[in-house]
């Protein structure tokens, strides 16, 4: 039944949607099945099955329609498109103020990076001509600043822009809009300061205003003493661990622990969950309680770290689990834990159907299916007893409650070995997944979460204990803070040991998404075989699935992008800035340009997606054609986060005073990556199938026209008889100089300096003579201005509007595709 009802949502997603279905006929068709369903039920029993289980595929479609596609007819959302728009309106706070600090390096962008105070709130009404016009639906609220004093329940007034979330401009990228949406926020709005909230007086709260409020408190109340007696180095991994808030870790920090395969463990899911409800477990047998209050207090400790962590997806997952089994002790059944998976993913998706696409659940959904198989195949070992399939029994309990400490020894020694073979059953469940999702395979993970899961247990024990001290003695939790500084300090160092053990973590190619769910097609269809034949699953068949497992991850890297042997060419979608992926038919990438005016490190994840969706995982050098920060800036972040053979650099602007540059070579140097300067009339034969030719640059540095402009390295690729010109920011005397030096025409052209109306004149359109002319700018001034230099042949695509990728076959067929709205490519042109 769950699968069905799995089925339904994915229908409506994938296929209803598209065709412009609306909830009537979905409504009536899945009624119409459940009464042939109540009518035939005792005439046929197979059929009426049939009937029943076409009923819930119906009924998760419309669920899930209703909840994905339909929005209220006062919905604000109503009045507002992408383009920001000023809006004057009031809502209702559902959660406290989220402090995001400043954390870009200087060099990262062209504006100092901020701290910002981040809300979500549910939209009462918003004003026109003094009048309260009465709307609706979730909004999230961006403050530059500090916001303070402001919790769930509050009601405020705000003065701010108001726009629709964006769906991603390029291939592979988080999609942020579908994250929010998830929670039933469309909206966004941003506020310029603080003082752009003020509270509005509203009348009695109501209860659950004041329970949110009192959770805001607690909550702050922890923060609080954490700051108080912790360093500011570890105080962010305390606030992870119990709060669930990981917007106050360093950036060293997050990426070790990301590395390192453990970012689990600062994210809350199911596994604090069980900790915590198993620290209230062994306080209870302390006690020497009842099995009833043990399964009672295991429940309350899990409810404690569900309202700590304000209800976050991941962790009401794991809630839901855990009390469905908890409510099978309480009721005296034995309850099978491949049961509880499915009736616990049902109640999920009715809550939220949309999880079902959300990454963090399928990886929840994952680990426990590996659980269940790994009962199954080791029942003596995890249970001693098939049928209960691995989940304790209350008298079980009661035996581990009068137990003595030898017995309790034995079954924590037992537990490392399961924690251990579990961590390698879930790994291997969630490899092709994670390569997917994330583009980084890790086996890094297994190991260092056996060594850090018993520091992890007692962390979450004494952070509690911290927290609950420091709020009566500071005295006494000074006393506490001392260790868990110690054990914080271990926790972050055991990160840092296993993100640079370079065997077991690696970045992935992407694997392709129709293999991915081919691959957990066989794997569900094996598990239901099993499971309906009343057999333990063999290890054959996880033999079977590990083989696969290369063929998934590691198998597209032979790929040759969309046609086989062809040459691709990426330019992103970066904002205002350059990176563009070339990708030969061996599979070797170059990358020209990488940065952004906006933010680097946005445009190094945009770049690392790319990528990977180009089914590479290694870059063999980066030509940087000048020294502007939209053209540089993310390239240190790629080198910390990437291998990369070289970085080719422009002799002109080698200057230890730019930030961007200095970044550039103190982490080429760390990293080992070789620095060269590239000369004119150089020629990099990548291999058959692409060249590159630098067309222009100084050979020296005391030969520059004096302007980082004029000085840029023009590269020219040849692929297969096609021309592609990457000119950087050309302008002036250099632009003049290109012209001398070569001639068009260009079956590609990125517009020089961003489409700049100077340096694109109508002189130089007629030199480039191009057939495509890509502009990474998408202001309407330099749309028309363009359109009136290079007349009305080429074809002028603009990044804003999405990526563009240029495709060209070894027979020299050109295609032009660009990325749309609807998260797939579009072929715009095509030359033979």
């Amino acid at each position: 039944m769950a699968v069905c009802f799995a089925a339904g949502i994915a229908l409506d997603r994938w296929l209803l949607s598209g065709l412009g279905c609306t909830t009537p006929p979905l409504l009536l068709a899945a009624g119409l099945l459940l009464l042939c369903w109540f009518a035939l039920r005792r005439r046929s029993g197979r059929l009426a099955s049939l009937l029943l289980l076409l009923a819930v595929v119906g009924t998760g479609s419309v669920w899930h329609h209703r909840f994905w596609q339909e929005a209220a007819a006062d919905d604000i959302g109503r009045y507002v498109t992408e383009a920001p728009r000023p809006f004057d309106f009031d809502v209702v706070l559902e959660s406290a103020g989220q402090i995001r600090e400043a954390s870009l390096p200087r060099f990262a962008t062209a504006w100092p990076d901020e701290e910002k105070t981040r809300f979500t709130g549910r939209v009462i009404g918003f004003r026109q001509s003094r009048q309260l016009i009465p709307a609706s639906g979730k909004v999230l609220i961006t403050v530059v600043g500090v916001a303070t004093g402001y919790g769930p329940g509050d009601r405020v007034r705000i003065r701010g822009t108001l726009r629709q979330l964006a769906p991603p401009r390029n291939p592979a990228s988080f999609h942020f809009a579908h994250a929010q949406r998830q929670q039933g926020i469309r909206i966004a709005c941003a506020c310029r300061t603080p003082e752009a909230i003020v509270r509005v007086p509203a009348s009695s709260p109501g209860m659950g205003s004041l329970v949110s409020s009192w959770l805001a408190a607690l909550r702050g109340g922890i923060r609080g003493v954490y700051a108080s007696h912790l360093s500011p180095e570890v105080v962010g991994i305390a606030n992870a661990l119990v709060l669930g808030e990981r917007d106050r870790l360093e950036d060293e920090t997050r990426q070790n622990f990301q590395q390192s395969g453990m970012m689990h463990m600062l994210s809350i899911s199911g596994l604090h969950v069980g900790l915590v409800g198993l620290l209230f477990f062994l306080c209870g047998r302390a006690a020497n309680f009842s099995p009833a209050s043990l399964a009672g207090l295991t429940l309350a400790g899990m409810t404690l770290c569900l309202l700590l962590a304000e209800a976050r997806p991941p962790v009401l997952r794991a809630w839901l689990v855990g009390m469905v089994v908890v409510a099978g002790w309480r009721c005296g059944r034995r309850v099978r834990l491949s049961q509880s998976l499915a009736l616990s993913a049902w109640l999920l998706l009715i809550v939220n159907p949309s999880w079902l696409f959300d990454t963090g659940a399928q990886l929840s959904i994952l680990a426990i299916v590996a659980i269940c198989l790994s009962a199954s195949m080791l029942p003596a070992w995890f249970r001693g007893n098939e049928a209960s399939n691995g989940v304790p029994e209350p008298e079980d309990l009661a035996g581990v409650a009068k137990g003595s400490g030898f017995e309790l020894l034995g079954v924590l020694s037992r537990g490392v070995g399961q924690a251990l073979f579990l961590s390698l059953m879930i790994t291997l469940l969630a490899l092709p997944l994670l390569g997917h999702a994330f583009h980084r395979v890790t086996l890094a993970g297994i190991p260092a979460s056996l060594v850090a899961l018993p520091l992890l247990t007692v962390l979450l024990g004494l952070l509690l204990l911290l927290a609950v001290v420091g709020a009566c003695s500071t005295w006494l939790a000074s006393l506490i803070a001392w260790p868990v500084q110690q054990l914080l300090e271990l926790l972050r160092g055991i990160a840092g040991q296993f993100a640079d053990a370079a065997l077991l973590t690696w970045p992935s190619p992407r694997p392709d998404f129709t293999a991915l769910c081919l691959l957990y097609a066989c794997g569900i269809i094996l598990l239901l075989a099993t499971s309906l034949r009343g057999r333990r699953v063999a290890l054959l068949p996880l033999i079977a699935w590990t083989l696969l497992l290369p063929a998934v991850i590691e198998g597209p890297r032979g790929l040759a992008g969309p046609w086989g042997g062809s040459v691709e060419c990426r330019v992103l979608s970066v904002g205002h800035g350059n990176a563009c992926l070339l990708r030969s038919a061996s599979g070797r990438c170059f990358l020209l340009d990488a940065g952004s005016m906006e933010n680097g490190r946005v445009a190094a994840d945009i770049i690392l997606a790319n990528l990977a969706d180009m089914q590479a995982d290694r870059i063999e050098a980066i030509i940087i054609s000048h020294t502007d920060s939209d053209h540089l800036n993310a390239v240190p972040f790629l080198l910390e986060r990437l291998p990369v053979r070289a970085v080719l650099l422009n002799p002109v602007g080698l200057n230890p005073a730019h930030g961007g540059m200095r970044a550039v070579v103190e982490t080429a140097y760390s990293r080992g990556v070789s620095l060269r300067l590239l000369q004119p009339r150089d020629r990099i034969a990548v291999d058959d199938s692409l060249e590159l030719f630098v067309l222009q640059g100084p050979s020296d540095p005391r030969e520059g026209f004096g302007n980082d402009n004029a000085d840029s390295l023009v590269v020219e690729a040849r692929s297969h008889g096609r021309r592609l010109l990457f000119p950087g920011d050309v302008s002036g005397e250099g632009q003049q100089e290109l012209t001398q030096r070569a001639s068009g025409p260009f079956d590609l052209l990125v517009a020089p300096h961003h489409g700049s109306m100077k340096d694109n004149s109508p002189a130089f359109a007629s030199w480039a003579r191009p057939r495509a002319v890509c502009v990474s700018s998408g202001f309407s001034v330099v749309r028309e201005s363009l359109r009136t230099s290079y007349g009305p042949e080429p074809l002028l695509l603009f990044t804003p509007d999405g990526a563009l990728r240029t495709v060209i076959s070894p027979g020299g067929t050109l295609r032009v595709d660009q990325w749309q709205r609807e998260q797939r490519w579009r072929q715009v042109r095509s030359w033979e």
